[in-house]
C-alpha cells in the first residue's frame, strides 16, 4: 500500500477514478486490539488516553461493563481513517468483489430496507405500535 487517502477532495477523487489502480475503502478494518492500541498511541495519543481512562474507570453492571462516559467524551472526535490509517505504515489492502453498503445512519437503513404499507422498516421480530414511517 502506498497511501491511504480518506475522502479526497472531488478533483482528486475524479483524477484517481480516471487513472484507475486505486481501491475503495469499505471501512472494514481487521487488527489485534494490542496493535490498534500501539498505533493509537503513536498517532492519536489523546484518543488512546481517553479510551484507556474510560476502561480504567468502567463499572460492572450485571452482565455489562459500562465505560466511563466522562473520560470517553473527552476523546477527540476523529475517525480511525484520519487518526490512524492515513498515517500508519502497518497496513495492507485485501481486494474484494463483494457488494458493500456503509449503513452509517438510520436514514441509510431506511432507504435500503423493505418498507411496510406505513413506511416502516423492520428486521427480524419487531413489534410496532402506532408508528408511521418516513415518507419521501
Amino acid at each position: 500500500m502506498k497511501a491511504f487517502v480518506e475522502k479526497p477532495v472531488l478533483a482528486e477523487a475524479e483524477r484517481m477514478s480516471a487513472a484507475g489502480g486505486f481501491y475503495w475503502n469499505s471501512g472494514i478494518f481487521m487488527f489485534a486490539a494490542g496493535q490498534l492500541m500501539h498505533e493509537m498511541k503513536a498517532f492519536a495519543l489523546e484518543v488512546a488516553d481517553g479510551a484507556q481512562k474510560s476502561v480504567e474507570k468502567a463499572v460492572s453492571d450485571l452482565d455489562f461493563i459500562r465505560l466511563d462516559g466522562d473520560s470517553f467524551s473527552k476523546c477527540p472526535n476523529i475517525s480511525i481513517d484520519h487518526a490512524i490509517m492515513e498515517k500508519t505504515a502497518n497496513a495492507a489492502v485485501v481486494p474484494s468483489s463483494f457488494t458493500w453498503s456503509d449503513l452509517g445512519s438510520w436514514d441509510a437503513v431506511w432507504k435500503l430496507g423493505t418498507r411496510d404499507e406505513a413506511g416502516n422498516v423492520t428486521s427480524g421480530k419487531a413489534t410496532l405500535s402506532a408508528s408511521c414511517g418516513r415518507r419521501d
